[in-house]
């Protein structure tokens, strides 16, 4: 359920601010291992959640429900696996940004991006107060 939510949050996300740019949702990035099946190493590969392409800048982007800090090192990781990713080597000379986007600000995680470099987002459309409702029992 909450993977559904957050493919709603995404796709709210990319309508109100990124329309007009080109992206890949849910882009699976990494190398493949030499002699391997490409389709069946992706099972096992890792997957960002949204990937801008400017003619000058990267953004790698990774959406949360609730901030959570697991996302900084998703996204570090992310970062690095996008220069190995042979499919985007015409990128590979382009600077990476990394972004968590979640509903809610969490000043310890908020922290956590600052000293990793990532910028922290707080996206909130209506529908998620329901969610919160819900979820917090309020």
């Amino acid at each position: 359920m909450t993977r559904q939510l957050e493919k709603r949050l995404v796709n709210d996300y990319l309508k109100e601010f990124y329309f007009d740019k080109h992206f890949q949702c849910r882009a699976w990035i990494g190398p493949v291992p030499p002699g391997e099946d490409e389709k069946l190493y992706q099972v096992t590969t890792r997957w960002a959640d949204t990937i801008i392409f400017e003619p000058n800048l990267i953004t790698i982007i990774e959406f949360k429900m609730e901030p959570q800090p697991t996302a900084i090192g998703q996204l570090d990781l992310y970062a690095q696996l996008f220069g190995k990713t042979l499919r985007f080597q015409q990128y590979w000379g382009i600077p990476v940004k990394r972004v968590l986007v979640t509903t809610r600000v969490d000043v310890h995680v908020q922290e956590l991006c600052d000293q990793h470099d990532i910028e922290f987002r707080v996206f909130h459309p209506d529908w998620v107060t329901y969610w919160e409702k819900r979820r917090f029992k309020l």
